[in-house]
């Protein structure tokens, strides 16, 4: 038995292959820079019951080994002699997209990130900065500047009292709720569903392209070479592909492939 996870920081995708079918589930996202080995532990004891020949985990978060080590102790409190095989998401991200060829991948969910895959292995031209300042073009980047325009009031009426209306708080409410959670990616990601529906106000998609140019200007753009395959996995690149392809055509970039999830991806390249 086969054991895959795609974690992201909000939401893990599980895929149990077996010899007679796959079977999927979804817990929590666990980001080891915001979960603790505990936590871990009681999410993925929801397998214990199984006998894992090999785990496959891919998730956000997992770019050095420090934060590697917090995955691999958890999962080797629950399956004492599987072997397991940590990564991080991006590249699992590339392997679903690719499997083996060459091009961009970038991920677009509560955070971003964006390298060039050469087949084998990630090749990062700037580093990852997180939500506070990084993560261009993602779920908490939309939501951080939305939420600066709405406070300055830099939207019309409109979308302002319709957004009150919507999640029922003042902006002091907001910014504590904000200032005081403890996955404030995650808070801040949530808004992208509210811009998601009024994408088609002009001020709103102004507010789009900028994060989308932010995130291809600064990890794309500069070292592109023609011709290159670029494509990105995650529900942020997913709901806003028209957007993310019109601001890539902007600077002559085609987007060859966008899915939402990189799960089926990822049981194909580990079967295969």
């Amino acid at each position: 038995m086969i054991l895959i996870a795609d974690s992201g920081s909000t939401k893990t995708q599980w895929a149990i292959i077996k010899a007679n079918g796959i079977k999927y589930e979804e817990t929590e996202g666990l980001n080891p820079f915001f979960v603790s080995e505990e936590k871990i532990v009681s999410v993925v004891s929801l397998f214990s019951s199984f006998s894992v020949k090999r785990i496959f985990f891919y998730g956000a978060g997992c770019s050095t080994d420090e934060k590697k080590q917090i995955i691999f102790k958890a999962l080797r409190k629950i399956f004492t002699y599987s072997e397991i095989y940590i990564e991080n998401d991006l590249l699992g991200a590339a392997r679903a997209v690719y499997a083996t060829n060459t091009g961009w991948i970038g991920i677009l969910g509560t955070g971003s990130n964006v390298a060039f895959y050469d087949g084998q292995k990630l090749l990062k031209y700037k580093p990852s900065l997180g939500f506070i300042l990084g993560d261009e073009g993602s779920g908490a980047h939309l939501g951080k500047v939305f939420l600066r325009k709405v406070f300055y009031s830099e939207l019309k009426e409109e979308i302002i009292q319709k957004f009150y209306e919507y999640f029922g708080s003042e902006m002091n409410k907001i910014l504590s709720e904000l200032y005081k959670n403890t996955y404030p990616n995650k808070f801040l990601a949530q808004f992208a569903k509210f811009i998601f529906q009024y994408k088609h106000d002009e001020e709103i998609q102004n507010l789009i392209v900028y994060c989308f140019d932010e995130l291809l200007k600064n990890h794309v753009v500069p070292y592109y070479i023609e011709n290159q395959l670029v494509s990105f996995v995650g529900s942020i690149a997913f709901y806003f592909q028209n957007e993310l392809m019109n601001v890539a055509r902007s600077h002559n970039i085609l987007i060859h492939n966008v899915i939402k999830n990189p799960i089926d991806g990822l049981v194909k390249y580990h079967q295969f």
